[in-house]
């Protein structure tokens, strides 16, 4: 292993497995909280993917911890189960039939929001600084699935508080005069 220090690289992964624990009870909590289908379904995925980078963090502190080699990634996903991610892509028609605009899980999604933005900054760091392959590629992963995260909630939030301007961007209304 090729990796800065074993033990910082260690408490690196030992804080973001404490960050998706957490961000898996925040996501758990709210889609229990509100029962409209759109918040329900993001943040149930949300809570599902954070258990995944979880799981994936964990065996890495593992493997440096039991003096083991680092996996590559791709064999630490390899045995979970397919993901929905349709929830990424649903269109604003869809949004606008689950949810009413000006809603009070406006906080929620900020929260979630500001949730996924420190964990991107803190990943982005780890990543800056780390030496070895495979953690590398871990942080890379963890950096992708903490920025489709962020824009979802952003897309969503940005709906709930601004449905028309959101509508303007995504369908880039023809004005005559």
């Amino acid at each position: 292993m090729n990796t800065t220090s074993i033990t910082s690289i260690q408490e690196a992964l030992k804080t973001a497995i404490d960050m998706e624990i957490k961000g898996c009870a925040f996501y758990k909590e709210v889609a229990g909280t509100y029962k409209d289908s759109l918040t329900k379904d993001i943040f149930d995925g949300l809570a599902a993917d954070e258990v995944l980078h979880r799981k994936a963090i964990e065996t890495y502190y593992n493997s440096i911890r039991e003096h083991r080699g680092l996996p590559p990634l791709s064999s630490v996903l390899s045995g979970e189960p397919e993901r929905d991610r349709s929830i990424f892509s649903r269109s604003f028609d869809e949004l606008a039939g689950a949810i009413g605009a000006g809603t009070d899980v406006t906080e929620a999604y900020k929260t979630g929001m500001e949730l996924e933005k420190t964990g991107y900054d803190y990943y982005e760091k780890i990543l800056n600084t780390a030496k070895d392959r495979e953690i590398k590629e871990l942080f890379r992963f963890l950096l992708k699935e903490e920025n489709q995260h962020y824009t979802l909630l952003a897309r969503t939030y940005g709906y709930l508080t601004r449905p028309q301007d959101t509508f303007d961007d995504e369908e880039k209304p023809f004005f005559e005069g």
